[in-house]
């Protein structure tokens, strides 16, 4: 998929996504807050008049009433605000919050559909196309179980922008024909106006892809019926992103002057200090400049560019990119070298590929031009030794700024390869001696006992553990409910080595969700290994070892007990065993730290009842942020 491709499609979703925000935020459900309830009219006019600050104010009223139903509210706010502002660590912290608030409403399954749609465009705004579409399809499931046709219909429409992005512009199209359906079961004209600027896109889009002139009919038709209802009930950024729908048609068409006049509209149309409207005069000064270009205007070419990076820069650094392109090509058309060259080298620090051959080129040729300009400016004032001295302190200076990037870069991925490595080595450094000692146990079983059936169904057991143990060396993280029934099979395995020695118990904190919390793979074995395998041996009373998950704060508390003799009960070849064990996890929680800026740790300690105590402390992971398990 070409790169202004995907540009249209994040263009079209962005204005659809913030047009309907008010709307989308504050329709009714069953589950209302009152306070809400009472400030709405004042939200909703605060937030299309792109007042910020003043929203943020009446959201934290919102937040002192301690409803649930408030305090969700206030947390799915603070998510779509974050976005609105491009601020998404704020998105992510309140979507964390509303997940902890959700269950504590009244709202049932209606909520969900709002919920994960939120959690949609989070995704979808921080590059995660296959967790939004998950995201979007569970909205759409949780709409439809509930007869919410309005969220149904937008979850559908974005479902179709996220398809598109992945290029399966079949489904693409089937979600937007289900959305412009069930929309037409809504009296919105908000969700009406914007079904049809989203609609336009999409034509937009397949010309981009086809080439074929009749989508941009339908995208002209489309667009003006958008831009009617959107002028007729004032739905500002309809009404922008309509406008610059149809100066895309003009300028595919060729009519350069009604082009511009739909552009200039377009820029008219901006609410001020709304995120979204930004965009909107990017892509519009953006055209522009590409209208001036056919015309051969290329000073108003320029300017336009330049104020197309001035709002680039507004919204986020994927626009600000393409706004440096914009300048850099137009100023390198223009031969004005002086201003490329700066245009060109924010860009490349910003891409931070400096080193690859495309841009080098491209550097050179640029500062021999400048050098050129230069050199004829200071001609009456420098001697040819001073010139050429210049001119090889500037090359040497570049020369080093390129390798020591590239340096750079290569003992960063150097250094990232090595880290990888050394997990996955830490992760696979199960005692190969359990192994051994087990299987030799099942054939001491095999004599004794004589029972097929115990001793396939401990076979089993042990096959299903050695299993588990290599699939879980290369699974960075695995979930608590994971690590909880792996740890159940490794004790089952080692009470056939040691019947009756010893009893356990595994348990989690009530408020903990151990299917949605992550841990590192295999950091608790080892420790449970040495209970059994040292605290344990040579004791005249039964064993017990417990397992204990808790939820505290920001973190995540285990603490591993024993019974068994203790520490300083050790022998010497022991205390080489529980060194050894404890400096592999000591690795791979440091590992741990760097890669997540964490201070994760544990403690070994003689418990106070007999024994030894072990305490790890661990960050709070959740599934749905992509730590790469």
């Amino acid at each position: 998929m070409s790169t202004k491709h995907v540009f249209m499609i994040k263009y079209y979703l962005i204005i659809f996504y913030f047009f309907q925000y008010s709307t989308f935020l504050y329709a009714q459900v069953p589950c209302e807050c009152a306070t809400a309830v009472k400030l709405r009219p004042e939200i909703v006019n605060f937030f299309n008049n792109g007042k910020s600050d003043s929203v943020l104010y009446l959201f934290n009223q919102v937040k002192k009433d301690p409803s649930p139903e408030c305090q969700l509210f206030f947390f799915h706010s603070i998510a779509q605000l974050g976005m609105q502002q491009n601020q998404y660590y704020k998105t992510a912290y309140a979507l964390q919050e509303a997940d902890s608030c959700i269950k504590k409403t009244s709202c049932g399954q209606y909520i969900y559909a709002k919920h994960y749609a939120i959690y949609g465009t989070y995704y979808l705004n921080t590059n995660k196309l296959d967790s939004a579409i998950n995201a979007y399809l569970k909205a759409i499931a949780a709409a439809e179980a509930t007869g919410d046709y309005y969220s149904g219909s937008r979850s559908m429409h974005d479902a179709a922008v996220v398809f598109s992005l992945l290029d399966q512009t079949e489904k693409a199209y089937l979600y937007y024909k289900k959305s412009i359906a069930t929309g037409a079961k809504v009296d919105d004209s908000v969700l009406l106006s914007g079904n049809y600027c989203g609609l336009a896109g999409i034509y937009s889009n397949l010309y981009e892809k086809s080439g074929n002139l009749n989508f941009i009919d339908s995208a002209y038709n489309t667009a003006m019926l958008g831009l009617g209802i959107a002028t007729k009930y004032g739905n500002g950024e309809a009404v922008q992103s309509a406008y610059n729908t149809i100066s895309y048609c003009m300028l595919v068409k060729k009519k350069y002057k009604a082009a511009l006049q739909y552009a200039d509209s377009a820029i008219m149309n901006a609410i001020p200090g709304l995120s979204s409207s930004e965009y909107g005069q990017f892509v519009s000064y953006k055209r522009k400049t590409t209208i001036y270009r056919a015309i051969l205007n290329q000073e108003m070419a320029a300017m336009c560019a330049d104020s197309a990076l001035i709002y680039g820069k507004h919204f986020n650094a994927e626009t600000t990119i393409d706004g440096l392109q914009l300048v850099y090509d137009q100023n390198k058309l223009m031969n004005n070298s002086s201003k490329a060259l700066e245009a060109f080298e924010q860009l490349t620090l910003l891409q931070d590929s400096i080193h690859s051959v495309k841009l080098k080129t491209a550097v050179t040729e640029i500062e021999k031009k400048y050098n050129q300009e230069k050199n004829e400016r200071i001609i009456n004032e420098l001697s040819l030794q001073k010139k050429i001295y210049l001119l090889l302190a500037a090359a040497g200076l570049l020369a080093i700024i390129i390798i020591g990037s590239a340096l750079r870069q290569q003992s960063l991925n150097h250094k990232q390869k090595i880290m990888e490595t050394e997990q996955r080595l830490s992760r696979a450094r199960m005692n190969p001696h359990f192994f051994f000692n087990a299987l030799t146990t099942l054939q001491r079983f095999a004599l004794r006992e004589n029972d097929g059936k115990a001793l396939a169904s401990n076979l089993s057991k042990f096959s299903h553990l050695m299993r588990e143990t290599l699939e879980n060396s290369y699974k960075e993280y695995v979930s608590i409910k994971q690590e909880m029934g792996f740890l159940k099979e490794y004790i089952e395995i080692q009470k056939i080595r040691y019947p009756e020695t010893f009893t356990s118990s595994i348990m989690i904190d009530g408020e903990m969700e151990p299917e949605d919390l992550l841990i590192p793979s295999m950091i608790l074995q080892p420790f449970v290994e040495n209970s059994i395998e040292h605290g344990f041996a040579g004791i005249s009373y039964p064993g017990i070892i417990s397992i204990h998950f808790y939820k505290k704060e920001k973190e995540i508390l285990i603490i591993i007990k024993d019974n068994g003799k203790g520490l300083s009960e050790f022998p010497k070849e022991n205390h080489e065993h529980v060194s050894r064990a404890s400096q592999i996890i000591k690795d791979r929680i440091y590992l741990l730290n760097i890669k997540l800026k964490t201070k994760a740790g544990f403690t070994i300690s003689n418990d106070a009842e007999g024994g030894v105590m072990v305490t790890i402390h661990l960050p709070i992971i959740y599934n749905y942020e992509n730590t790469g398990s």
